[in-house]
């Protein structure tokens, strides 16, 4: 008796540990030119623009770009409530994934992303400089983007 007692236990704290582990998600790698934008619903190609969200019960949605990402998050298809984290690609270190409030994010005319909204994200404010004094363009934050791409996207 003691013994199914100890086994139920084992086995409650494995199931436990595996639920935990499935909700603490983190972004995964897109397969480019086969994913597909859950917002544009276009293929997913360029490898410095591709974004990521996750719910909290896990649910990944893939996007083609940063402008794709803060479109759907005011799209309310999500619920604000409803989301773990959201994910945007290193301009200049393609496969690694930032965290989206974190960033620091480019908007310049001759740095053209997949859907024409002209952003670019970095894991830091230096990167970001580097971009403009390349580019152009003006430095913004993560709410400055969702209200620059809902202006040009959502109230239009």
């Amino acid at each position: 008796m003691r013994i199914n007692k100890i086994i139920i236990l084992m086995l409650s704290l494995i199931l436990s540990a595996t639920l935990i582990n499935a909700c603490s998600r983190e972004p995964e790698p897109i397969d480019y030119g086969k994913d597909m934008c859950s917002y544009c619903k276009m293929s997913i190609v360029e490898k410095q623009f591709g974004t990521e969200l996750i719910t909290k019960k896990g649910k990944l949605e893939k996007f083609d770009s940063i402008e794709c990402l803060a479109a759907f998050l005011q799209s309310g298809v999500i619920s604000s409530g409803d989301i773990l984290s959201c994910w945007i690609t290193d301009y200049y270190h393609p496969g690694n994934f930032l965290k989206a409030d974190e960033s620091f994010y480019l908007h310049s005319e001759n740095l053209r992303s997949p859907m024409g909204e002209f952003l670019s994200g970095y894991s830091n404010i230096n990167e970001a400089k580097k971009s403009m004094n390349q580019h152009g363009g003006n430095i913004l934050n993560w709410n400055e983007v969702k209200s620059l791409v809902k202006k040009n996207w959502l109230d239009n």
